[in-house]
């Protein structure tokens, strides 16, 4: 637990006042997240897990002003990226976390609070000796089920099927 507290706030550095309005940190690292600290309104919640450069979730949260976007990433240059971005657009439906994606949905996502999860570009890692590191596994698929509301979905590349070389 406290390598993964260390991981979250190693290079953590403070952002402009009018940037920092765009990343979320939690009070605890260990508690689901309340919704309505994160976001002013009420709506329904899209995540982008792994939002890289924060294209897509800009994109969505543009198109979609009726919903709240959350973005997960870990990276605290992408994650300062989106914060000029969000900040720049003064867009109130689109937050942003830095965190691992697979703690994130596991421990801080309360159940049945998404309608939608949006995963584009997973690194595939194909050979054997990699497969522990993919994003799709059971326990991970588990959770994202837990996470979504009845009726929710999600969006992802079409993944790559395991293969077998003799």
């Amino acid at each position: 637990m406290f390598a993964l507290l260390r991981l979250f706030m190693r290079g953590r550095t403070e952002l402009p006042e009018d940037e920092a309005l765009g990343e979320y940190v939690p009070e605890s690292l260990t508690k689901p997240l309340n919704w309505g600290e994160i976001f002013p309104r009420c709506a329904p919640i899209e995540i982008d897990l792994g939002c890289g450069d924060g294209a897509f979730l800009m994109a969505m949260a543009r198109a979609n002003p009726e919903h709240n976007f959350l973005g997960i990433e870990r990276l605290l240059g992408r994650v300062r990226k989106i914060c000029r971005r969000v900040a720049r657009e003064d867009l109130k439906n689109s937050r942003v976390l830095r965190i691992e994606v697979a703690y994130a949905v596991s421990n801080l996502l309360p159940a049945d609070s998404i309608i939608a999860f949006h995963l584009l570009f997973p690194d595939p890692w194909p050979k054997r000796r990699h497969h522990r590191r993919r994003a799709f596994t059971a326990q991970f698929l588990s959770c994202i089920h837990r996470a979504l509301i009845g009726g929710g979905g999600g969006r992802g590349p079409a993944g790559r099927a395991p293969t077998r070389r003799g």
